[in-house]
């Protein structure tokens, strides 16, 4: 199982180009929307290998609850400490990131605001 997410607090997918901008992605103007969530992984899984032969990255941006979830299926975002610091500082808020890759047995969670409030990695040799 692989998920990785960035759960940013409030609701900021009016920004989202100024979002993805910290991570130094290029908007295509391609974006598509989905009305569930197996709607978006089937499109992902379909898609996957053609997209990153292409050099396009594919994330999910949505709101709930309060929080604007982005969804990194290739966890490198959820990692970009300097992206993420520079997200927290220009919004004004907290960003959580979660990271979880059972086959490597990887599992992290962090907390920008400002500055690192929290960081937890851990991984294990099978």
């Amino acid at each position: 199982m692989t998920n990785s997410f960035i759960a940013i607090k409030g609701n900021f997918l009016n920004r989202a180009d100024e979002i993805f901008a910290a991570f130094k992605y290029l908007d295509t103007s391609q974006d598509k929307q989905f009305n569930n969530w197996q709607e978006f992984n089937s499109y992902l899984y379909d898609n996957y290998f053609e997209f990153t032969n292409n050099d396009t990255a594919i994330r999910g941006i949505w709101t709930d609850n309060g929080w604007t979830i982005i969804n990194d299926p290739e966890m490198v975002d959820t990692v970009d400490e300097a992206a993420l610091l520079q997200l927290s500082r220009i919004l004004d808020t907290e960003i959580i990131t979660f990271l979880i890759q059972t086959t490597s047995n990887s599992f992290g969670f962090a907390v920008y605001h400002d500055t690192i409030k929290r960081l937890f990695f851990a991984t294990a040799e099978k």
